[in-house]
């Protein structure tokens, strides 16, 4: 079994993932990317590949929820919404899932790119 199977991602979504990084760090993945190339690579995983989306879609879920937990009482008594809070509520679990696609797919990249150094240092 692959590593892309075991965390049930598709294959054009880790093959998306391995070109960002690759494209971004040019650098041996064991000792890791510059600083400013690594921040690149960051980047370009938030705002590609559907990741705005989908945590979009959580922040609405969890952050509705988060809402009704924390100024239920508020919403349904006409009382005071704390509008802090309340954007809180929607920008925490975007920020969230953002990190946790970001880093799984910076991870998936250095795994690949691993692989691939190893094969090529086994066939050269």
């Amino acid at each position: 079994m692959s590593y892309q199977s075991t965390l049930n991602m598709r294959p054009h979504q880790a093959e998306a993932a391995e070109r960002t990084v690759r494209a971004d760090t040019g650098k041996d993945p064991a000792t890791g990317p510059p600083a400013a190339s690594r921040l690149s690579a960051i980047a370009r995983c938030c705002l590609t590949g559907g990741v705005p989306r989908r945590s979009l879609y959580v922040a609405l879920v969890v952050g509705t929820a988060l809402n009704l937990i924390n100024n239920g009482s508020a919403l349904f008594s006409g009382g005071p919404i704390d509008a802090p809070c309340v954007i809180l509520d929607y920008v925490v679990p975007y920020c969230v899932a953002t990190y946790g696609a970001v880093s799984l797919r910076l991870r998936i990249g250095r795994t690949v790119n691993r692989g691939l150094s190893a094969r090529q240092d086994v066939q050269g």
